[in-house]
């Protein structure tokens, strides 16, 4: 029986951990990616299109990332949120690249 409800917390947690994460990337979305990101505006990948953003997970977080912070094509880096850290920066992706709006 503990043991079900250690397994049961620590499911919870993870949970919490995840609507965290995503209120962040939703909160960083909305500060310094809507602009580019809502409209499509210079190729951008458009928030929640599963098919534009596929494409760029072929290539791995790794270079998502590592592009979001220097820059790609028309993309200034980090998206000009220069008070954005790369934790910032991971869970906007992450968001972008979610299914649900």
């Amino acid at each position: 029986m503990i043991r079900s409800l250690t397994i049961l917390v620590l499911l919870m947690f993870g949970w919490f951990a995840k609507a965290e994460s995503d209120d962040k990337g939703a909160e960083v979305y909305n500060q310094a990616c809507v602009m580019c990101h809502a409209a499509g505006i210079s190729n951008a990948p458009l928030v929640h299109n599963q098919e534009q953003w596929n494409e760029r997970k072929e290539k791995g977080m790794d270079v998502l990332l590592k592009n979001a912070i220097s820059g790609i094509n028309q993309m200034p880096p980090r998206g000009l949120c220069m008070t954005c850290s790369d934790e910032d920066l991971q869970a906007a992706i992450d968001y972008m690249m979610s299914a649900g709006g």
